[in-house]
């Protein structure tokens, strides 16, 4: 792997200190949200697996548009004055009636008010399973788009980040070990650069292949 190849991807500032790598995985979605103002009934769905980076795209269109997240469960919020909104995995609480009718009614009150809706599941539209029927109607309607798995790309730009978020200093040979083995998710990589730096202040030593496949292994006997 090669140094190009890590550092080739365009980067923008997304939640604080952190940056949203654009990669052919998320290229779609990142530009569907960065034309945010043509969207179809003012609403998108963007879907993709855990770990996939949805919130992170969300927290992205939050700082372009203002947006303000919202939760069904939540009784006290004020939406007077919103001009866009976000509703998180909605998979979630599909299936859960009053919830259903919560964001119907949500969605209603959103197109009357001409309100921009950025909603994110882990599944589309039509594999949802809505129970009630004119809520599945307005979001197989929405205009969907996916997020999918992680690349290469994508995955190295990310470790080669959060290492050096941490200031610590890893060779390309070690990232391709780390690409190789590591589960394909952006949170799985998080996790990972967190449990490989407490074990580098723990043992005062810089990474190593050992070290790594340590982590990694613990990772592996977790999910068991």
């Amino acid at each position: 792997m090669s140094d190009q190849l890590i550092f080739d991807l365009p980067c923008y500032p997304a939640i604080g200190t952190e940056d949203f790598f654009v990669s052919k995985a998320n290229s779609l979605a990142f530009e569907v949200v960065q034309n945010w103002a043509n969207w179809n009934d003012r609403r998108v769905l963007i879907t993709g697996g855990k770990g996939s980076g949805k919130t992170h795209l969300s927290h992205v269109w939050a700082n372009l548009s203002g947006a303000k997240f919202i939760e069904l469960n939540n009784q006290e919020q004020d939406l007077s004055n919103i001009k866009t909104l976000i509703i998180e995995n909605i998979d979630l609480i599909i299936s859960i009636p009053t919830f259903e009718e919560k964001l119907f009614h949500l969605l209603n009150f959103a197109k009357q008010l001409d309100i921009y809706v950025l909603m994110t599941s882990s599944v589309a539209a039509s594999r949802l399973g809505v129970q009630l029927l004119d809520l599945s109607s307005r979001l197989q309607a929405t205009e969907h788009f996916p997020i999918y798995p992680p690349d290469d790309a994508l995955l190295s730009a990310v470790l080669v980040k959060q290492f050096s978020d941490r200031q610590i200093n890893i060779s390309p040979s070690l990232i391709e070990y780390i690409l190789k083995r590591i589960t394909r998710s952006l949170s799985s990589v998080s996790n990972f650069v967190v449990s490989l730096d407490n074990l580098m202040l723990k043992t005062k030593k810089g990474p190593s292949r050992a070290m790594i496949s340590e982590v990694l292994d613990k990772f592996t006997k977790d999910k068991a």
